[in-house]
C-alpha cells in the first residue's frame, strides 16, 4: 500500500498553525507518532506549510513509517481524515454501474423473452436444450445484476476505499467474490447454448463430434474457473477480510487467474465463430447468400470484441491498494460481456420474430439484399449435400421462410435421405 500511503500527507492539517498534540489526536496514534517524528527529522519550520509539503524526504519518511507502524485500516482512516479536512471532493462512479447493469440486463432479458416467444408463437414447439441453457443464463445474469446494483454499487464499488467504512469495504469484497464465480457460470451457459444450437443445424458426423468435444471443453473450462473463483483463498473468507492486514490466510495469484481465464475465454469465442463460418464455406451457395448467412453468425464477434476490451481492466487487477475503485472496470466490462453474449445467442430468434411480426421488414431485407437468402416458392433455395456414411445423404437448406414450416430459428433446414438397398433372391419354380 506504499504508493497510497506516500500520498497521505496528513501534515496539511497545519494550515493555520503548527501542529499541536490536540490536532494530532484526530489521527490514529501510529500516524500521529509518524508525523511528530517526521517533523523532528526534517529541516523545515513546523509552521512553514509550503516547505513541509514540498519535502520529498518527509513524504518518503511518512510513507515508510506509516507502512511499517500502521495497519491498512489505520492508514485508510488517516487518508479519509485528510480528505475531509481539506474538502477534497469524493469521486464516485457507482451510479454508472447501476445504469449499465440495469440497462444491459434489461436488454438481455428482452432478447431471451423474444427467443421464448419465437419458440412458442413462430415455431410452435417446446423448448429445446439450447433454449433451457439460455434461460439458465438469463437467471444468473439477473442475479448478477441485483448483486451489481444493491451489493457492489450499494456498498461503495466505484468509490475510493478510504471514503468507505470497514464494513462497507468488507461487503464490497464479499459481493465481488460472488460476482466473480457467477461471471464464469454466466459465460459458460451462454457458450453451451450456442454450441447446442450448432449441434441442431450442423448434422454431419464430423462436425457433430467436433461440437461435442467443444461442449466438453467448455464444461471443463467453466467448472475449473468457478472452482478457482470460489476457493482462491484459504480460508474462503480471507478474500474479503485480508484487506485490513489483521487476518491470517493466503490467496492464489488473482492476476494470473484473471488473465488465464480471459485468454481461454477469447480462444473459445474465436473457435465458436470459426466453426459455422468454416461449415458455410462448404455449402454450395451463391457468394451473396453465403455472406448473408455468415453475417447472421458473425454477430458473435461482438462478444469477442467486448472480451478483448475487458482485458484492459485486468492490467492492475488484484495489485492495487484502492480495490473498491480499481475493481470497478473489471466488474463493468464483465457485466457488458455476459449480457452481450446472451443477446448474440438469441439473435437468430429475435430476427425471425421481427420478420414474423413485421412482414414488410422481411420483404425489405430480401429486396435490399437482392435475393440474398432466396425464396423457396420460386425455386431459388440453395442446398449442400454431405455424405455421412454409405446409404445416407444429409441436405442443408438455407431458407428464411423455413420458420413457417416449423424448423429451427436460424432459417436453416436439415433433411436426411436414407437409401435402402434391397437384395432380392428369386428361385425357379
Amino acid at each position: 500500500m506504499t504508493p497510497m500511503l506516500m500520498a497521505l500527507l496528513p501534515l496539511r492539517m497545519a494550515l493555520a498553525e503548527p501542529p499541536t498534540q490536540q490536532a494530532l489526536d484526530i489521527f490514529p496514534i501510529c500516524v500521529s507518532d509518524c508525523i511528530t517524528a517526521g517533523l523532528l527529522e526534517q529541516s523545515c519550520d513546523a509552521a512553514d506549510l509550503q516547505c513541509i509539503c514540498a519535502s520529498d524526504t518527509l513524504r518518503a519518511y511518512l510513507g515508510a513509517c506509516v507502512g511499517v507502524s500502521c495497519t491498512p485500516a489505520e492508514a485508510l482512516s488517516a487518508r479519509n481524515i485528510t480528505t475531509a479536512l481539506f474538502h477534497s471532493s469524493a469521486r464516485s462512479r457507482s451510479g454508472q454501474l447501476v445504469v449499465v447493469a440495469s440497462t444491459m440486463t434489461g436488454l438481455a432479458v428482452a432478447f431471451a423473452t423474444a427467443r421464448l416467444v419465437c419458440r412458442q408463437w413462430v415455431v410452435g414447439s417446446s423448448l429445446w436444450l439450447d433454449d433451457w441453457l439460455a434461460l439458465g443464463a438469463t437467471g444468473t445474469i439477473i442475479a448478477s445484476a441485483f448483486i451489481n446494483i444493491y451489493g457492489l454499487a450499494g456498498h461503495g464499488l466505484g468509490r475510493d476505499i478510504w471514503t468507505l467504512s470497514a464494513g462497507e469495504i468488507t461487503a464490497v469484497l464479499r459481493y465481488f467474490h460472488t460476482i466473480a464465480w457467477l461471471y464464469f457460470l454466466d459465460t459458460a451457459l451462454v457458450k453451451l447454448s450456442v454450441i447446442v444450437f450448432y449441434l441442431r443445424i450442423f448434422p454431419t458426423v464430423a462436425v457433430q463430434r467436433l461440437l461435442w468435444g467443444t461442449f466438453a471443453v467448455t464444461c471443463i473450462w467453466g467448472a475449473t474457473f468457478i472452482f478457482v473463483a470460489v476457493f482462491q483463498c484459504r480460508p474462503i473468507d480471507h478474500f474479503w477480510k485480508h484487506w485490513d492486514g489483521m487476518h491470517q490466510g493466503s490467496c492464489v495469484d488473482a492476476n494470473a487467474v484473471a488473465w488465464a481465464s480471459a485468454a481461454t475465454n477469447i480462444a473459445l469465442d474465436l473457435w465458436l465463430l470459426a466453426v459455422p463460418l468454416w461449415q458455410l464455406r462448404t455449402l454450395q451457395l451463391h457468394r451473396k447468400k453465403k455472406i448473408g448467412v455468415g453475417l447472421m453468425f458473425c454477430v458473435g464477434i461482438f462478444v469477442t470484441v467486448v472480451s478483448a476490451l475487458r482485458l484492459q481492466s485486468l492490467v492492475t487487477f488484484a495489485k492495487t491498494s484502492n480495490m473498491t475503485w480499481d475493481y470497478y472496470p473489471a466488474c463493468l466490462w464483465s457485466t457488458i460481456e455476459v449480457t452481450v453474449g446472451l443477446m448474440c445467442a438469441c439473435f437468430p430468434a429475435v430476427r425471425q420474430l421481427l420478420v414474423k411480426g413485421f412482414p414488410r421488414l422481411g420483404e425489405s431485407v430480401r429486396t435490399k439484399t437482392n435475393g440474398l437468402y432466396g425464396h423457396r416458392r420460386h425455386g431459388s433455395t440453395s442446398k449442400a449435400v454431405h455424405s455421412n456414411r454409405p446409404g445416407t445423404r444429409t441436405t442443408i437448406i438455407v431458407d428464411p421462410e423455413a420458420h413457417h414450416q416449423g424448423v429451427n430459428e436460424s432459417g436453416i433446414m436439415v433433411e436426411r435421405t436414407y437409401h435402402v438397398l434391397s437384395n432380392r433372391t428369386s428361385t425357379a419354380p
